[in-house]
């Protein structure tokens, strides 16, 4: 093989190629492997309060030719360039919108979405392997077991969607930034998984994407020399330029929202622990503590052959590592990241970072095993095997009820210990393996993960996210909401009642109000209008307890509007259970009953209001005529208003980045959350327009059309150059190299990798 870094063409070579179909078969009986033990395995959680209910809306919204900006009515998550996460500017959130806007199964499309997503991160890993110089049966190794980490069979893939999209994206970013750097290749290709990490919105996947930049660039100066560190500095700087329009409306708003005011704390919420790492090899894990009582799960599990670690050759390490620097920096990085505080700013639940510690971990174990391990003896195997029943009985200690399931685990690892050791101890001479050795000793541990995660998923067969017991099919929503008018809230927490008693033709939670076609304010956000939520007691999930319905029909007293007048809802869908008898009396004037059964009574005006959005509210001596209204803006005609000037208050949330054209400045938000303009008295007659530019927008859409044409002319000068150099033969007329790769330099030493020189 050439010495310059393995690109795609490599997985059409007859070398690559059974192995690739190899882990893609693993790959895919891994992922159907929970569905087992729970069909519903991968829908639950944020998937189903927040991922696919916020891809059919957005993907219906696209396919109507709209761009939701501004959602108005969905009070609890109408700010959708904030919050960043429904991908306004991702192409890959924009294709998963689309297409499960046609999905008639929710379960079906989420579990085949996700079976795809790990695919994508098994090839990326296998490519990341292949790229350090690895054989092609231990780039099967990494990409095959990488899926299998504890955090992301039982939290990303079941339920965080935008953890588990940037996380099968991060691998395939490292490979090609290293083929930029290392042999000058044309930069589209990371270009482009850089822009799809970046716009899905989630704020980890950017972290970790400069993580790996910086990993780069410490290669580049130990290694590549001056111009591959300019290549690597130039392609994150582009990266960052992308990110600005994502993240930066969403900082510039975050002192109205939820995230505001969070600070540095420790607050145990899914953290991770030295004891963590001490049994990252037992399947059945170690709990992060503050899971209490009997509930644990495997979340810091990352592979069972980490103890191979102890049959490494010390004195092949720095050879096998030299080209590895920037990875060793991206895990000792992630490792201190998931041990410091658990709340940083926005940033929590430190055990996020797993997957990519899980991803680094394996690169390098595997790495030194094939380039650093020579003939295991017995007291390798002894210390390997000690650290297995160490790490068991770390694991029993802190979850003793389990020690019969950890006994097992245990088990089953040196089982799978010494099957490895026995082959690797079969010499066809004195100084190296058979290649039929390899690929066996490479098969078994691919083989004794999927072992591993069978007797995983038989001890823990429920995600760690909660089944709502959501409705999967798209027709079984309509029933819903049958009978409201106008914008819809709901009032009351269904909650536990979803939970307990399964799929509900009465109420849904969060997100899954966008099912049902119909306009609810109790949608599904990570960020939320804080004062909003504080008037109204609503939570991350859109629910509000009992005293929400007497504040919805109380009067505002700067407006002397009902609030409920004030946010233009036209029906009323109250929970029976949290609201008690106010929800069996009679309905306030101007409203009746169009609905009741067991836990819901529906309340629907006479007379439905227009969409949220508009006028609703006018100081006294002010009138106004509203002329025309958008999700982003409204105008009025100023009618009258006394000397002193007047004020207009709009349903909408006063979202930093409204402005007045045409008239006065902004007032105060009325009760500190309803949109409010003032009126100055010389403005009668005229016509005012208030509308929205999310701020920084004008910056960020600048620094994105600046990386998108600088990155497209950087790619069109490459590809121009690599054909001139293709027909243009050099001086001596021999055709032009492949830039060397200085790290890879012939083993002195007997290891693994001999039987399969690169």
């Amino acid at each position: 093989m050439s010495s310059a870094t393995p690109d795609v063409t490599a997985l059409r070579r007859s070398r690559d190629a059974p192995w690739v179909v190899a882990m893609a078969a693993t790959t895919l009986i891994v992922t159907a492997l929970p569905l087992l033990w729970y069909g519903r395995y991968y829908y639950v959680g944020d998937t189903q309060n927040g991922a696919f209910p916020q891809w059919y809306y957005y993907g219906q919204q696209l396919l109507a030719g709209h761009w939701p900006v501004l959602n108005l009515w969905g009070w609890r998550g109408g700010n959708n360039v904030a919050e960043g996460q429904l991908g306004l500017f991702s192409p890959l959130q924009m294709l998963l919108s689309v297409t499960a806007a046609h999905a008639t199964d929710a379960v079906v499309f989420s579990t085949l979405a996700k079976g795809l997503v790990a695919l994508v991160a098994a090839l990326g890993g296998y490519l990341l392997a292949r790229s350090y110089h690895l054989a092609p049966c231990f780039a099967f190794v990494v990409g095959s077991t990488i899926v299998l980490g504890g955090e992301t069979q039982y939290l990303d893939s079941p339920s965080w969607v935008t953890g588990l999209l940037v996380w099968a994206l991060l691998p395939w970013a490292w490979w090609a930034v290293r083929r930029v750097m290392t042999q000058a290749a044309n930069p589209f290709v990371a270009f482009a998984v850089c822009l799809l990490i970046t716009t899905v919105g989630y704020v980890y996947g950017t972290i970790y994407l400069a993580l790996v930049f910086l990993g780069c660039l410490i290669d580049a100066v130990r290694l590549y020399g001056r111009v591959a560190f300019i290549r690597v500095f130039a392609l994150g700087a582009l990266a960052g330029l992308m990110a600005v329009v994502v993240y930066l409306p969403g900082i510039l708003t975050s002192s109205v929202t939820l995230r505001a005011n969070h600070g540095i704390a420790y607050d145990n919420l899914l953290a991770v622990q030295v004891s963590n790492y001490a049994a990252s090899m037992i399947p059945t894990g170690i709990v992060p503590a503050a899971v209490t009582e009997r509930t644990t799960f495997p979340l810091t599990y990352i592979a069972w052959f980490l103890p191979i670690l102890f049959w490494v050759g010390s004195h092949r390490v720095r050879h096998a590592l030299r080209p590895m620097a920037g990875a060793v920096f991206v895990l000792v990085t992630t490792i201190l990241w998931s041990l410091g505080p658990s709340v940083v700013g926005p940033l929590r639940f430190p055990v996020r970072v797993m997957p990519v510690v899980v991803l680094v971990s394996i690169l390098l174990t595997v790495t030194l095993l094939a380039k650093a391990t020579p003939r295991p003896s017995r007291m390798r195997l002894g210390l390997s095997l000690a650290v297995v029943w160490f790490g068991a009985w770390v694991t029993a200690s802190r979850s003793v009820f389990r020690a019969v399931d950890h006994l097992g685990a245990a088990l089953v690892v040196s089982a799978g210990l010494v099957g490895v050791w026995l082959v690797l101890r079969r010499r066809s001479s004195a100084s190296r393996l058979t290649g039929r050795s390899i690929s066996l000793a490479c098969v078994l541990l691919v083989t004794g993960s999927v072992g591993v995660q069978a007797y995983q998923h038989a001890v823990y067969p429920t995600p760690y996210s909660v089944d709502r017991n959501t409705a999967s099919a798209s027709d079984a929503f309509s029933g819903i909401l049958s009978g409201a008018a106008g914008d819809v809230m709901v009032v009351g927490k269904p909650e536990e009642h979803l939970i307990h008693t399964g799929p509900s033709t009465e109420a849904v939670i969060a997100g899954s109000w966008y099912l049902t076609d119909a306009r609810v304010a109790n949608t599904y956000t990570t960020i939320g209008f804080r004062r909003f939520g504080e008037v109204y007691c609503m939570d991350h999930l859109g629910q509000t307890c009992a005293r929400s319905l007497r504040v919805l029909l109380s009067t505002e007293p700067t407006t002397g509007k009902r609030r409920v007048d004030l946010l233009s809802v036209s029906t009323l869908l109250l929970w029976r259970p949290t609201i008690g008898k106010p929800a069996d009396g009679p309905p306030p004037a101007g409203w009746h009953v169009a609905r009741r059964t067991a836990n819901t009574v529906m309340w629907v005006r006479d007379h439905p209001m227009p969409t949220a959005g508009g006028v609703v509210a006018t100081s006294p001596g002010t009138s106004v005529e509203q002329l025309a209204q958008s999700p982003r803006q409204v105008s009025f005609r100023v009618r009258s208003v006394p000397p002193g000037g007047g004020t207009v208050t709009f349903s909408r949330l006063a979202w930093p980045g409204y402005a007045v054209r045409g008239g006065g400045p902004l007032a105060d938000p009325v009760e500190g959350y309803l949109l409010t303009a003032k009126v100055p008295a010389e403005s009668q007659g005229l016509v005012e327009t208030v509308r929205f530019t999310p701020p920084g927008w004008l910056i960020g859409l600048a620094c994105l059309a600046a990386s998108l044409v600088l990155g497209l002319l950087w790619s069109l000068a490459a590809l121009v150059r690599s054909r001139r150099r293709r027909v243009e033969p050099s001086a001596d007329g021999a055709p032009p190299a492949a830039g060397d790769d200085p790290a890879q330099v012939p083993a002195t030493a007997p290891s693994l990798a001999g039987s399969a020189p690169l």
